[in-house]
């Protein structure tokens, strides 16, 4: 089993959009904190190097929230849909000559399980990336099946990253990786998958007492 944080991984953590009343997604109540410091905290230990994407009223959140040492991007285009903060977060990544793989961590789905994370990460790094012969792409994105559904987090090798990087728009990454199935190598997980999260009330659901 891979001990993270592991060398030349990093994770990637998405809390631009908004919930459905338009407050700030990265905002949303965790116990006594916000749900992005929640997800943040989660994977710290996880991962040397944190890149958080915020960008609904994402200088503010930068401002009132604690961090850490994670690198925050704030992407103005936001609203554009899921590619937009997925390019912003990328693009830092791709700065960074040290990182081959990414861990994407969705703030709409803020039950972070590190055993799942951990299990996604030991199948991706024993996936081959770059044997002689191999297409360009095969297997280099790393997903969970949970009871026969897909979620997140998807590990994405850097071999990837350019696609989408010229992606536009708000198609779930779920579905882009659908219609490349070379591209995609599964860990059946037994367990459901965690709670995507709408608005104030599916977070109540979720989120521990404060």
């Amino acid at each position: 089993m891979t001990t993270l944080p592991a060398p030349g991984i990093a994770a990637l953590v998405l809390a631009a959009d908004a919930l459905d009343d338009d407050s700030p997604r990265a905002m949303g109540r965790w116990g006594r904190t916000t749900t992005v410091e929640h997800v943040v905290s989660a994977v710290a230990s996880l991962f040397d190097t944190t890149v958080v994407v915020l960008g609904s009223d994402g200088d503010r959140v930068a401002e009132v929230t604690q961090l850490g040492d994670a690198i925050v991007v704030v992407d103005p285009e936001w609203s554009e849909g899921v590619a937009s903060p997925l390019r912003a977060g990328l693009d830092t990544l791709s700065r960074l000559s040290d990182v081959e793989h990414v861990v994407l961590i969705d703030v709409a789905t803020p039950q972070v399980d590190t055993s799942v994370i951990s299990e996604l990460v030991d199948t991706h790094l024993a996936t081959p990336h770059a044997l002689p012969g191999r297409r360009l792409g095969d297997r280099a994105a790393t997903v969970g099946k949970f009871r026969y559904v897909r979620s997140g987090p998807i590990v994405l090798a850097r071999e990837l990253w350019e696609r989408f990087l010229s992606m536009e728009g708000s198609t779930p990454i779920h579905q882009v990786l659908s219609a490349h199935q070379d591209w995609v190598a599964e860990v059946w997980i037994d367990q459901l998958p965690p709670v995507e999260v709408h608005d104030a009330d599916d977070l109540a659901n979720i989120a521990p007492r404060g």
